[in-house]
């Protein structure tokens, strides 16, 4: 669990570490002040494999991306992530799905597992449910 920022543009989503230290604090932000954040990775859109939206209010999602064709030997890697704000995972994932450059975009697949894993081992089945 480390913080990262995602950036996603027109070409491309990147991830960044963020800088190490204090942040100046005569300079606005956007300015990056005194160092930025360092590059850790360039992934282009056709590289996506696949999506899943968190259970809820769209604070969480997963990418699964590769460079190579996905097979039981060569599986596609992970990227997941959690926002504080309201349904912005499902927003990005899905400017991610629009700027896709095949003709077949790989759909946003809803997470199953959290209602299901949340249901079998906090509720008590008795009076509780996952709404």
């Amino acid at each position: 669990n480390k913080r990262r920022l995602l950036v996603v543009t027109n070409r491309a989503y990147y991830v960044l570490r963020q800088a190490q230290g204090t942040r100046c604090t005569a300079c606005d932000a956007h300015k990056f002040c005194p160092a930025g954040p360092v590059l850790i990775q360039r992934l282009a859109f056709r590289d996506v494999q696949g999506m899943t939206l968190g259970f809820g209010p769209g604070q969480r999602a997963r990418i699964l991306w590769s460079r190579q064709r996905v097979t039981l030997e060569n599986p596609a890697k992970v990227i997941t992530f959690s926002v504080l704000q309201l349904h912005f995972a499902g927003d990005l994932l899905r400017l991610i799905q629009q700027l896709y450059p095949l003709p077949r975009p790989p759909p946003i697949e809803p997470d199953m597992s959290t209602p299901r894993v949340v249901r079998e081992k906090l509720l008590m089945p008795d009076t509780e449910k996952v709404i």
